[in-house]
């Protein structure tokens, strides 16, 4: 039997001459084959590719149903926490969070009219006193801010 050209391989298979080339190169179609042995050659090569695509797509799918258990099972794990009072609605912590806020600027911008008439005739060590006193008062009541019932 006749050793088959790129041309006649090209000419019954549609595959590119370059890409005939490349494969005799890389021992894909074996040098000298026959025109039956190059088509058995390039079939063999499209199943071991096809082979790789089906496991990588296997692989792919095994991922992707590893990523949505995760996902699931972190989606459990956070009605968990919220049932048992570990999670705080997000809503809920920024109102309240503004609200303390508010507080505590409401109660330090009244320090100066509370401050001020208590000053005249001290002594610099007694006006820093009293403003200190003051203030520890107002980082008291922060301190002991109660957050409104949520419901």
């Amino acid at each position: 039997m006749p050793i088959a050209t790129i041309a006649e391989i090209n000419a019954i298979t549609g595959i590119p001459e370059r890409t005939i080339r490349d494969w005799r190169k890389k021992g894909i179609i074996p040098g000298g084959a026959t025109i039956a042995a190059a088509v058995m050659a390039i079939v063999a090569h499209f199943k071991v590719q096809a082979e790789r695509r089906s496991e990588e797509g296997d692989d792919e799918l095994y991922q992707e149903k590893v990523r949505l258990t995760r996902a699931q099972a972190d989606e459990k794990e956070l009605k968990v926490a919220e049932q048992e009072g570990r999670l705080l609605d997000a809503e809920l912590v920024r109102r309240e969070m503004g609200s303390l806020v508010a507080a505590f600027r409401a109660k330090t911008l009244s320090l100066p009219v509370k401050i001020a008439p208590q000053l005249n005739g001290l002594s610099p060590a007694e006006a820093e006193a009293l403003i200190k006193d003051f203030l520890y008062e107002a980082l008291s009541e922060l301190a002991r801010y109660q957050p409104s019932d949520p419901e």
